[in-house]
């Protein structure tokens, strides 16, 4: 009889654990789905939302030209986007216009770049903003945090370069999901002067348990193993090639590092590394109290001082 239930009890207990690991399966499936087919925002929506944080882009959305424009990626899909020119009295003592390429986040669109458009168009600066793939207007399959939106980012540059004056002064941004489509990007772009980027992950490997946590309130263990598991399955490249920390390493021009002190969705320890991985000129700000890439909505005009201060210490502007 003893034995009978000890034998019962095994095959509960085994059943149990099955159980428990399908589930786990289906979970971290779910994960790597929701990963790389989020619901992207809309325009309207974007509109709606950002002036909670504290600023509104609709002002300078409505006081603008945009020229929009359509690329086909190497990658198969097609990008949307649009440029923004300065305002026509615009000069600089060299003769020279800059320009500056904003990349937005994971379920964002360009749109969401207003935020930083308005500030580098009041410094004088030519904008272009676009949808990265599987967001907005672009077409693609999925996102997928920085691999091939990098390389879509290096076309952009080479293509909007085309349509501007051979000498203009170029520099590179994005926050989240941008800020590593940038920093992976900016070495492949060698004639760039600056660069600079707001919430950025170090390695897409630390992000996942951050996003997991912050997102869906999971634990590290199962989710975390089991979502890479999928990722390295399901996709043409793996986890680990998603490193912008290396990347750093190979950009030589000054840089500009932005994170917010209360930032739970990127940890804010994500900065210090890629700070330490940037060789030569850099400078870093931390937004004390801002939350993930709110630091450009909540303090804006400190925001614009920043960047002022920024180009104006390494000769941009």
């Amino acid at each position: 009889m003893h034995h009978l239930k000890g034998t019962a009890a095994m095959i509960y207990l085994i059943l149990f654990i099955l159980l428990i690991t399908v589930l786990s399966l289906i979970v971290a499936s779910k994960c790597e789905d929701a990963f790389f087919h989020p619901t992207p925002y809309s325009k309207e929506h974007e509109f709606e939302v950002l002036p909670t944080f504290g600023y509104d882009v609709r002002p300078f959305y409505e006081s603008v030209k945009l020229e929009e424009f359509s690329l086909e990626s190497p990658n198969g899909y097609t990008i949307k986007g649009s440029v923004i020119r300065a305002d026509e009295n615009t000069s600089f003592p060299d003769g020279k216009r800059r320009a500056v390429i904003m990349s937005h986040g994971v379920t964002a669109n360009r749109y969401t770049m207003l935020s930083h458009g308005e500030i580098w168009h009041r410094l004088g600066f030519d904008l272009v903003i676009y949808d990265q793939r599987a967001h907005g207007e672009s077409g693609g399959p999925d996102c997928s945090f920085g691999y091939y939106e990098s390389k879509d980012l290096v076309y952009i540059a080479e293509e909007m370069r085309k349509r501007f004056p051979e000498d203009t002064i170029w520099g590179i941004g994005g926050e989240s999901m941008g800020a590593a489509t940038v920093m992976m990007a900016a070495p492949h772009i060698p004639w760039l002067s600056f660069v600079y980027e707001d919430g950025g992950y170090a390695t897409f490997r630390a992000e996942i348990p951050a996003a997991l946590k912050h997102k869906k309130n999971l634990p590290y263990f199962p989710f975390t193993p089991l979502t890479i598991l999928f990722i390295n399955h399901r996709h043409e490249f793996k986890v680990d090639d998603i490193r912008p920390v290396d990347s750093v390493k190979d950009i030589h021009v000054p840089m500009l590092f932005v994170h917010g002190g209360e930032d739970r969705f990127v940890p804010t320890e994500n900065v210090y590394p890629l700070y330490e991985a940037k060789q030569g000129d850099k400078e870093l700000k931390i937004f004390e109290g801002a939350p993930h890439v709110k630091a450009v909505l909540m303090h804006h005009e400190e925001y614009c001082s920043m960047l002022k201060g920024f180009c104006e210490k390494y000769g941009i502007l």
